[in-house]
């Protein structure tokens, strides 16, 4: 369970024996329930969960038949300098984000990771993807994930977008955050 203590409620105690216990959980169903970890995702429908950004982002939203449907990612306008988004979240333990990018293009090349406890000091992340899925119009959907176990004390996500042929590639589309804070 990636080192978090869980714990965990037996409801399988004969309704007598769980008299003193409210529960809302049915009769006779083990139930698991983590205890001091919560997920988020950003869809990329606005920057509102974005901690900090460098300049030149926009939210793509043309062409979602190329995207598995999605009306919205964040893209680059320039590919000039590298851009990045920070997310914060105390105690960030891991993360999945799904990436599009054009299938001249290679993803490690692109995109770099890193993380942070202060927001000031940052450590590259090596990260894993999957293998990419042509999902048309020559473009590709991968899932990023990071390839070890987050630094303990990370409170920051950092994802580069490196200098490239073009800015709209890659593009990020949504990514999931899991965090103790």
């Amino acid at each position: 369970m990636n080192g978090h203590c869980v714990f965990w409620r037996n409801n399988t105690l004969p309704a007598a024996d769980r008299s003193n216990f409210p529960s809302p959980i049915p009769t006779n169903t083990p139930t698991m329930t983590p205890i001091g970890s919560s997920t988020i995702t950003d869809y990329a429908d606005d920057f509102s969960l974005v901690y900090d950004q460098s300049a030149n982002w926009v939210l793509a939203t043309t062409y979602p038949q190329y995207f598995d449907g999605d009306t919205s990612r964040f893209s680059r306008t320039s590919n000039t300098s590298t851009q990045y988004l920070v997310w914060n979240f105390t105690g960030l333990t891991n993360f999945n984000a799904r990436l599009y990018h054009r299938v001249e293009d290679s993803l490690s090349s692109l995109v770099a990771i890193s993380t942070s406890s202060d927001g000031v000091n940052w450590t590259s992340l090596s990260y894993a993807s999957t293998s990419p899925v042509d999902t048309g119009g020559q473009w590709r959907r991968v899932q990023v994930t990071p390839s070890q176990t987050l630094p303990i004390g990370t409170n920051y996500l950092k994802i580069e977008f490196m200098n490239g042929t073009w800015a709209w590639t890659p593009a990020l589309s949504q990514i999931e955050i899991t965090y103790s804070g």
